[in-house]
């Protein structure tokens, strides 16, 4: 499969962006997962579209953030990427 990116593609598979609202969402509603370091933003587009999420928390309120998401069974926890 083919990722447009309009930033760094790493490999087929995994791409890096700059921050753009419109092509975050777009790019999220076509992905099969979603691997972030846990911000609310994230996780809550990543939900709302039912999307699972692999989390690697930077900071606590992330942590806060993937302790709350873990409670929902809605995710993938790992010590990093």
């Amino acid at each position: 499969m083919k990722i447009e990116s309009y930033g760094l593609e790493v490999d087929g598979n995994l791409a890096l962006h700059q921050l753009d609202d419109t092509s975050f969402l777009d790019f999220m509603s076509r992905c099969s997962a979603c691997a972030c370091t846990g911000g609310f933003e994230s996780i809550c587009e990543a939900m709302y579209l039912r999307k699972p999420v692999m989390m690697a928390p930077a900071h606590i309120e992330q942590e806060c953030n993937a302790f709350d998401v873990s409670r929902q069974r809605w995710w993938i926890c790992r010590g990093g990427f």
